[in-house]
């Protein structure tokens, strides 16, 4: 037929893993952009907002079920105070771990490329309400102070975890910037959706 749907022009464009949208069952692409950000979409929800507003990437998505979604990767408000976004831990970014702003180019290098293995919990931070990370270190290379290889807390406000961040916008990171920015976005990592079920 005769449909389109237009993509994002900047950066590279490929087939996620052949994993498909629980909304609309069209397979997700990955986008790659200049600054070494990388995110998931779905054309169809890319054009067609299921939630209404702009056009929109899964880390967008307030959809309650998604692994790819914003109340699954989302972690923090972004500590840009021009910015209204959500900070995400990108999944595919291993062993360089990061997580990304999904509306700015905000960007959080963590635990120095040690860890293997990134959890986003369901558990909010008490102090900040952040999504607390469960980390498992590469065995022989924990970067913390007592060699453990595992560790659930909050990036912001745990000093083991905030003093092995790099947080900046694309390139220029700046060690342990985020400190401190959890508590104007409570509970905004994790989205709240207009409605618990498909809009579809």
């Amino acid at each position: 037929c005769d449909r389109a749907y237009p993509l994002p022009d900047t950066g590279q464009i490929k087939l996620y893993k052949e994993l498909k949208c629980p909304l609309d069952q069209f397979e997700l692409l990955l986008v790659a952009n200049k600054v070494g950000k990388t995110y998931p979409l779905c054309p169809m929800c890319y054009n067609e907002p299921p939630f209404g507003g702009n056009k929109t990437s899964c880390w967008d998505c307030e959809h309650p079920t998604c692994k790819h979604g914003k109340r699954a990767v989302g972690v923090l408000s972004c500590p840009d105070e021009h910015c209204r976004g959500t900070i995400c831990l990108d999944v595919n970014s291993a062993p360089k771990w990061q997580m990304d702003c999904n509306m700015c180019n905000f960007q959080i290098k963590l635990f120095q490329d040690q860890a293997h293995k990134i959890v986003v919990k369901q558990d909010e931070c008490e102090e900040c309400g952040s999504r607390l990370l469960e980390v498992t270190f590469n065995q022989k290379k924990s970067p913390l102070k007592d060699g453990s290889l595992e560790r659930t807390a909050c990036v912001v406000c745990d000093d083991a975890f905030n003093e092995l961040v790099l947080a900046g916008h694309g390139q220029n990171f700046r060690k342990g910037k985020g400190k401190g920015k959890g508590k104007k976005g409570k509970g905004k990592g994790k989205g709240k959706a207009k409605k618990n079920v498909d809009p579809r």
